[in-house]
């Protein structure tokens, strides 16, 4: 297997002004792939705060079960390491990266301000 070892910078780089079209789907923006219009969603979870989100689901889906998220990790810590990454960044890639998955932001709630990552 080839190991990368990109920097934030040059991985967004690339997501910005490469053709991914041309990658797997993972590339596609949610938006595409989700029907977020014509589909009527029960639940939508986010990664940031996984452990809402599955408590909901749990509490009215499997009520009566022992179902339990692994340990997680120190989030603050990771945020601020990821903040940090991203202010590295070049405000035009950041620009282009949010302009290609502009309608994922929206629909998501996220915003494109590096500082409203907690």
């Amino acid at each position: 297997a080839v190991v990368s070892t990109q920097s934030t910078g040059e991985f967004l780089t690339m997501l910005a002004l490469s053709d991914t079209d041309t990658y797997n789907v993972h590339w596609t923006p949610w938006f595409h792939l989700t029907e977020a219009c014509q589909v009527k969603y029960d639940y939508i979870g986010y990664m940031e705060d996984m452990e809402s989100a599955f408590s909901l689901i749990k509490g009215n889906l499997f009520n009566n079960t022992q179902l339990s998220l692994p340990p997680a990790y120190n989030a603050h810590a990771r945020n601020e390491e990821v903040k940090g990454a991203y202010r590295t960044v070049p405000s035009s890639i950041l620009n282009l990266v949010y302009a290609r998955y502009q309608d994922d932001f929206v629909i998501g709630g996220y915003s494109r301000q590096i500082e409203c990552i907690s």
